[in-house]
């Protein structure tokens, strides 16, 4: 396992990474129960964070309709995830990357047209994103659940994540910006990549060229790999903060045997997938000594019919130095306690 963590949201205790052990590290699905539904993108986490927004013609969409172009297969359609539903909206629903103990929270409590809102789909051109409060301090790991969607054959899919950085939860000015570019971006499906961004839609046979996710994609699901991504930033404080690992990794695949759309005629898989970039060097040490501002997904290139689809982010987060002396000094109260009772024994 590359990233161990023993923790769950609201608790404290010892945890580690590949990168040295962290104290007390916590996990905070962003958006809690109902995940990256509506009312938590555009607001500001209660007027602690910055307030998120919906840029271009981004919209919330349903997994099966639109996601998974109409997918079925010999059980159906897929259902990716338990209590999913196609019409009834609900929140508490979970994902779990199981090699990197990551859970994410499902959009919930979201309808569009008589059908649940399970993603963001962000249409590839320069004016579409979504911008996603966080105001958390001392993130040292970042997880997306993220596909693409078709673009045609050998044209860029250029992926963007840019994670924005400051002093206070809710700063608006002194940001420092990291943008995070998969390695795939203008590059067809490569069954040896690392670190990537897979179509949602993976065509297997009657793949034809135009189609894109059926041109680009040959193979199962992608690999189980990490790599170095391709990242800048700029900003205050923002000279040299490149060092991170990013990991790919599936988190649902079905087969399908019938779908509409551009994957209508073919059969292949539906797949759903995390894209993880864990924090080393200067970039980690930074980021352990600001809040994570927001996280934004955009895909810049105007490429026809293509974008990304995002269904929930995760972190991880060092606490704040007071938040781990008090932790001491429980631990030192147990143990002092603990000593006394031994005496008197």
């Amino acid at each position: 396992m590359r990233v161990l963590k023993v923790l769950a949201i609201g608790m404290v205790a010892l945890g580690s990474m590949e990168a040295g052990p962290v104290l007390g590290e916590l996990q905070f699905e962003i958006g809690g129960a109902s995940g990256l539904n509506d009312a938590y993108v555009t607001g500001n986490c209660g007027g602690a964070c910055i307030t998120g927004s919906v840029a271009g013609s981004s919209s919330e969409v349903n997994y099966n309709n639109v996601v998974f172009s109409g997918a079925t297969g010999a059980s159906g359609p897929p259902s990716a995830y338990t209590g999913y539903s196609t019409t009834v909206p609900s929140s508490g629903n979970t994902m779990k990357d199981t090699a990197d103990s990551v859970t994410f929270a499902m959009i919930g409590n979201d309808t569009t047209g008589g059908t649940t809102d399970n993603a963001w789909l962000i249409p590839s051109n320069s004016s579409s994103s979504i911008t996603i409060p966080v105001g958390i301090f001392g993130v040292t790991d970042v997880w997306s659940m993220l596909n693409d969607d078709l673009g045609a054959a050998g044209t860029p899919r250029d992926t963007n994540i840019i994670l924005t950085f400051g002093s206070t939860a809710n700063a608006t000015t002194g940001l420092t910006t990291v943008t995070i570019k998969p390695n795939n971006t203008n590059s067809p499906y490569n069954a040896a990549a690392a670190n990537w961004v897979q179509d949602s839609v993976v065509c297997q046979t009657g793949c034809s060229a135009g189609t894109g996710s059926g041109s680009n994609n040959g193979a199962v699901g992608p690999p189980l790999t990490s790599g170095t991504p391709t990242i800048s930033s700029a900003g205050v404080g923002g000279t040299g903060l490149t060092t991170a690992t990013a990991y790919t990794d599936n988190l649902y695949t079905y087969a399908y045997t019938s779908a509409t759309g551009a994957e209508a005629n073919t059969t292949g898989n539906v797949v759903l997938n995390d894209f993880g970039v864990v924090f080393s060097g200067n970039l980690l040490n930074f980021a352990q000594s600001n809040y994570l501002v927001s996280v934004t997904y955009m895909d810049p290139s105007a490429v026809s019919n293509s974008g990304l689809y995002v269904s929930a982010l995760t972190v991880d987060a060092a606490p704040e130095p007071s938040t781990v002396l008090l932790l001491l000094g429980g631990f030192g109260v147990i143990g002092f306690g603990y000593f006394r009772r031994r005496r008197r024994a």
